[in-house]
């Protein structure tokens, strides 16, 4: 800590005295013979007046700060009084307590007052006022207050402290600590406070800093080269955290955190948010950079990733997030509440997005990417894949999906309950719809492509196939189902109750299709098939 003193620059406004700032500008203790004097015994009597920003934020604690004036009653032989006054941009904060003025050459008043009654943290909106109350009574007894000096003694932080090389600095307080260091190199810095703390830290290269709180925390960090910085706050947490490289940035709190200020992280750099209450921020990502934002209440969160950054959002509440990824990112969405959640993939992203409840997510696919949706209510999703992508859906209730694949792509979706399903594959895809319910699938194939469909329940599925394509339909109960066959195609169904097949001619050698303890026989010249089932066999036209 430090000190000043700051004189007054300017008379802001003043009652019932003649003169200006010359002529209270001076230090109380020594003042000249210059004084604002009163237009006569009887009056009351004020002087308002501003004071130039301290070198460093005023510090926070009892009694650190102090207004001093010089004041004379002038006139008949009453008692008149003066008090000081502190207001903050012409608004009043606090008014000391009056004092007799019996002196008629100069006495000086006082008046001590903490920092953190007032909301400009550097100071610059600090003014004082003098106040002076007539004595009042017979014409010989009236008597008024003049003014002579006025000054702020300032106990302050040295904002922007700068260290370098292996420099260290560490600023505590019992009370409330405002503090505002910068740094170079390779230096530790280290702010405590029981109460309120308020700390502007600027860093570089490889530097460390941390700033803990038993209060409030408000913290401005900026981070550069493999630099650390951590914050720390029981109640409330206020922070804007901008990283750059290797950079590290964690901020903690047991209540409300707001860092809505948008983090921007670039290179290596890694940003953790976390709040046992509600959690807002805004983390902008770049490089191989990561971030996580975790909350055990609400968590409302926007995070942009670019090149190989990774972005984790939990909540233990609900959760609304929109990540944005490009390059090798990942992206991961978890609740345990409801979760919403719009997630765009670019290049080999990968995306995951997990509840306990219900599930609602949009995810396009581009590139090698692959998406996971994961929910154990209901879950609706739309997934289009392309290139090498991979798209998985799960659900414990219903679920409905419309997966287009092309590529190598793969398509999974798993139900427990009901299964709708549309999926077109193309070149070497594949695809798998899995229900223990009813199962309704439409696939048409084309090139090596594969597709599997299953049900426990009844299937009905159509299945067109080209080239040396693969089709297999399996279900416990009745199958229905048309197949298409072209070029070397082989078609599997297969069913433990009552099995319906629906199939045209086809030019190419023999085919068989076996189904549990049925065989087909397939002959181009006889135009039609037979069936031999447990010692009857049965013909249909072609």
């Amino acid at each position: 800590m430090a000190t000043e003193r700051q004189a007054p620059d300017a008379v802001l406004a003043s009652t019932n005295l003649s003169g200006g700032v010359t002529d209270i500008d001076e230090d109380p203790d020594a003042a000249d013979a210059n004084w604002m004097v009163a237009s006569g015994n009887n009056v009351a009597t004020d002087v308002r007046a501003s004071f130039p920003t301290p070198t460093g934020n005023p510090t926070v604690g009892a009694g650190l700060q102090e207004i001093r004036a010089q004041v004379r009653k002038q006139g008949g032989t009453g008692t008149p009084q003066a008090r000081i006054e502190l207001l903050e941009n012409g608004s009043l904060v606090r008014a000391g307590s009056n004092t007799n003025v019996t002196s008629t050459s100069g006495q000086v008043i006082s008046f001590t007052w903490n920092a953190n009654e007032i909301g400009t943290a550097d100071g610059s909106l600090v003014e004082a006022k003098i106040v002076g109350t007539q004595s009042g009574g017979g014409p010989s007894v009236r008597a008024s207050v003049d003014m002579g000096a006025l000054e702020w003694n300032v106990t302050y932080t040295a904002a922007g402290a700068a260290l370098e090389g292996a420099a260290a600095d560490v600023a505590s307080a019992t009370g409330a600590l405002t503090t505002g260091i910068a740094l170079a190199g390779a230096q530790l810095v280290v702010a405590n406070a029981a109460g309120a703390l308020s700390t502007g830290i600027l860093l570089g290269g490889s530097i460390a800093s941390v700033a803990v709180a038993g209060g409030d925390l408000t913290a401005q960090i900026r981070l550069s080269g493999a630099a650390i910085a951590e914050t720390l706050a029981a109640a409330g947490l206020t922070t804007e955290i901008l990283l750059a490289a290797a950079a590290v940035s964690q901020a903690t709190m047991e209540g409300a955190l707001d860092g809505a200020a948008a983090a921007a992280l670039e290179g290596d750099a890694q940003a953790a948010a976390t709040a046992a209450g509600d959690l807002t921020t805004g983390i902008q990502l770049g490089g191989a950079a990561q971030a996580q934002v975790q909350a055990a209440g609400d968590l409302a969160t926007a995070i942009r990733l670019g090149g190989d950054a990774a972005a984790q959002a939990l909540a233990t509440a609900s959760i609304t997030t929109s990540i944005q990824l490009q390059g090798a990112a990942i992206a991961a969405a978890i609740a345990q509440g409801a979760l919403s959640t719009g997630i765009p993939l670019a290049g080999a992203a990968a995306a995951e997005a997990s509840a306990s409840g219900a599930l609602t997510t949009q995810i396009p696919l581009e590139g090698g990417a692959s998406a996971v949706a994961v929910a154990a209510g209901d879950l609706t999703t739309q997934i289009a894949l392309g290139a090498a992508a991979a798209s998985q859906t799960l659900a414990a209730g219903d679920l409905t999906t419309q997966i287009p694949l092309e590529g190598g792509a793969s398509a999974v979706a798993v139900a427990a309950g009901d299964l709708t399903t549309q999926i077109a594959l193309g070149a070497a895809a594949a695809s798998q719809t899995l229900a223990a319910g009813d199962l309704t699938t439409q696939i048409p194939l084309e090139g090596v492509a594969a597709s599997v469909t299953s049900g426990n329940g009844v299937l009905t599925t159509e299945i067109r196939l080209s080239a040396g394509a693969l089709v297999q339909v399996l279900a416990t109960g009745d199958l229905v189902t048309e197949i298409r066959l072209n070029g070397a195609a082989l078609a599997q169904a297969a069913a433990t109750g009552d099995l319906t097949v629906i199939k045209p001619p086809i030019v190419d050698p023999r085919y068989q299709v076996a189904a549990n303890d049925r065989s087909f026989d397939v002959s181009p010249s006889a135009r039609s098939f037979a069936a031999r089932s447990a010692g009857r066999t049965w013909r249909a036209a072609a």
